[in-house]
């Protein structure tokens, strides 16, 4: 695959994933208690209106992320065959291992909220060779904004998916220490330090001049860590047909092709190339009919800009390198949602409805009277005493008796109907539409 077909797969999903993302990124605000829109915010400071937030969202997304935490389950490699049940718990033991260097639990734990929350989660699995010149297995949680996927995939988890991609920002320094030669594209237009759409970015270049830009933003680039698969040709030849070579010839197609050992059904795989080496420099191989057969070859290429940086095969080659776990599936909007979504409307309401309840608290009378001007005998002195439940106030004979007396306490501006009720059936509906029981809160 070229670059051209790469950013041309990629634009044409970017218009659909960005709906998704301006929701993703509603449903994180709203867990983090800004559930407020900027303009509805604005309005209510304008016209000096309370903008209240009584997060009930947190608690609920804190429970859920808590029951996954302590319900987490240990990774075990089951023996298939017999005989096979020490080699199963050396694999478990080195999983197990490689899992605790690189703090997998809590990475999946990060992803998990995120699917909670957005409906995506993202795991990350490279070898590192920084840390570990050896080369060190290391998981990490990614933004789920971050992440294009193929649109076509209608699979839980995005197992179908043809291609996905991540674009992040990275320090211009760190990038050129790994491609010392390459090309950046910055993430802010020219002449302005309005930040651009990281993704919409991936359409966008901009000339290698600093006019208009500040140092901050030419400190940032952005990397499009593209992958894909495609099928490729593969032989396969049963084992014993190298039994019958001598052990040296046998011996070397082993280490010099590793990948064409002898699967559990007995059949050697190897690549076109491969078998048009062996056949070349083994003559009776040549009569050999392997079977022909397709198989995924999974590859990555990074690019910023119209520039590309690196191509090559994905550290295993047979999966990609982003793992995705989803929650519920929106079919009309081909996306997925977490639960935060159901919850934000409920949330929403119960929030202006407080905020209506503080307003009127506030401009409604607390305490005072209505006085005709000759119900006291000396209205300046009843002034200075009426807030002092020990004072005594002189009225003026019949200001207080009679069908209609001359002094009444100012009426208190009461709710709209019903809206204590209102307010009460929004804070309910949270727990109703989240389908959580209250019990598992704690």
């Amino acid at each position: 695959m070229d670059l051209e077909t790469a950013q041309k797969w990629l634009k044409s999903e970017v218009g659909h994933r960005n709906k998704w993302r301006d929701e993703a990124k509603k449903c994180e605000d709203y867990v983090a208690g800004e559930q407020w829109a900027p303009e509805e915010r604005q309005a209510m400071e304008d016209n000096q209106r309370p903008t209240t937030v009584f997060n009930r969202i947190a608690p609920i997304v804190d429970a859920i992320v808590g029951h996954e935490t302590a319900n987490r389950q240990s990774v075990a490699y089951l023996p298939r065959q017999l005989g096979a049940t020490q080699i199963a718990e050396v694999v478990s033991a080195a999983a197990r291992w490689v899992r605790d260097e690189c703090g997998a639990e809590g990475e999946e734990s990060d992803a998990f909220a995120d699917c909670v929350k957005t409906g995506e989660g993202w795991i990350d699995t490279e070898i590192e060779y920084e840390v570990d010149i050896d080369g060190q297995v290391t998981m990490s949680r990614v933004d789920p904004c971050e992440m294009d996927v193929d649109p076509s995939s209608v699979k839980k988890n995005y197992a179908d998916a043809k291609w996905l991609c991540r674009t992040q920002k990275m320090e211009r320094n760190r990038a050129l220490e790994r491609w010392p030669d390459g090309d950046f594209e910055t993430t802010a237009r020219k002449g302005g330090t309005e930040p651009i759409d990281v993704i919409a970015a991936a359409f966008y270049h901009s000339d290698s001049g600093s006019e208009g830009r500040s140092a901050a933003e030419q400190d940032m680039v952005l990397i499009h860590d593209f992958q894909w698969w495609e099928l490729e040709t593969v032989y396969r030849v049963p084992a014993q047909v190298f039994q019958s070579l001598p052990p040296q010839v046998a011996m070397a197609i082993a280490q010099t092709m590793p990948d064409a050992k002898p699967s559990e059904t007995g059949m050697s795989t190897f690549t076109q190339e491969q078998w048009s080496t062996l056949t070349s420099q083994i003559p009776p191989l040549a009569k050999v009919r392997p079977t022909q057969q397709k198989r995924r070859c999974y590859y990555r290429m990074f690019w910023s800009g119209p520039a590309e940086l690196e191509r090559k095969k994905t550290p295993t080659g047979d999966a990609f390198t982003y793992q995705a776990i989803t929650a519920k599936r929106d079919k009309k909007k081909r996306c997925w949602y977490g639960i935060v979504r159901a919850m934000t409307d409920p949330q929403r309401w119960s929030n202006k409805f407080m905020s209506l309840a503080l307003e009127n608290l506030a401009n409604s009378a607390k305490g005072g009277v209505m006085a005709e001007i000759d119900a006291f005998v000396n209205p300046r002195d009843a002034e200075d005493k009426w807030a002092d439940p020990s004072a005594m106030i002189y009225m003026k004979s019949g200001a207080l008796s009679g069908p209609n007396p001359k002094v009444m306490p100012r009426p208190a501006t009461p709710l709209p109907a019903n809206a204590g009720e209102l307010m009460m059936y929004a804070n309910q509906s949270i727990n109703d539409t989240a389908g959580v029981n209250p019990a598992v809160m704690g």
